[in-house]
């Protein structure tokens, strides 16, 4: 699929606009513009946020269809193999970030400034944000920071490196500015690893998409019973 040199240009493409439209702009264009207009900066990049990360899934998902066309037919016989495979690998996402949190912050609980945003959004975003955070979300981020790192630019770039700049790019790209704590990163890098080593070992689109979906839907529904 990826000897095909126009999609493999649209893939390029679509990293490029990722990172134009979901972080450069967001921090340096409508933070500034809402403060300059006296507008709730928050509901904006809400609003904003949800409008681009769909338009981004769907560009994304034209990009890769013929690769989802193809897992899915892989798959189409293993559902019950993909939901377990979401189960151990939410598990071990959990597990990775005890071990990190017990290295690195002494056992003390880390809440991530996604999380913060989360419980804080309007009442109206409160619900587009779970299809957001469980649907939308997941989809394009696995295609860009998996499939698009792990397949594309592997042939480039060779397997370590590729697994390095996924892990590391989906991590960084979750914090809010440069004075976070960067241990609220704990839980992207974890479900970073472990999304990296089931699709090397597994080289199926839908099986980290469900270990991702999960792990998102179980952060949702905790969040819910918190509020």
């Amino acid at each position: 699929m990826y000897k095909n040199l126009n999609n493999i240009h649209q893939s390029h493409y679509l990293a490029l606009i990722y990172i134009i439209l979901l972080i450069i702009i967001p921090r340096y264009a409508i933070l500034p513009f809402s403060n300059k207009l006296n507008i709730n900066y928050d509901i904006i990049n809400e609003w904003y946020f949800f409008v681009i990360t769909t338009i981004l899934m769907i560009y994304a998902i034209k990009i890769f269809k013929v690769k989802l066309q193809k897992d899915w037919l892989n798959i189409k016989n293993k559902k019950i193999g993909v939901f377990l495979t979401g189960i151990v690998g939410f598990f071990l996402i959990l597990l990775l970030n005890v071990i990190l949190i017990l290295i690195i912050n002494q056992g003390r609980p880390v809440k991530s400034v996604n999380q913060n945003a989360i419980e804080n959004i309007s009442f109206l975003s409160q619900f587009f944000a779970p299809l957001l955070i469980v649907i939308i979300g997941p989809i394009l981020e696995e295609l860009l920071f998996r499939v698009y790192i792990l397949e594309v630019l592997k042939n480039k770039i060779k397997l370590l490196p590729a697994i390095l700049i996924s892990i590391s790019s989906f991590t960084v790209i979750h914090m809010h500015s440069l004075t976070e704590d960067w241990k609220t990163l704990i839980p992207y890098f974890s479900i970073g690893i472990v999304t990296v080593f089931i699709y090397l070992k597994k080289h199926n689109f839908y099986y980290i998409l469900s270990i991702h979906v999960l792990n998102n839907l179980v952060a949702q529904i905790a969040i819910w019973f918190l509020q």
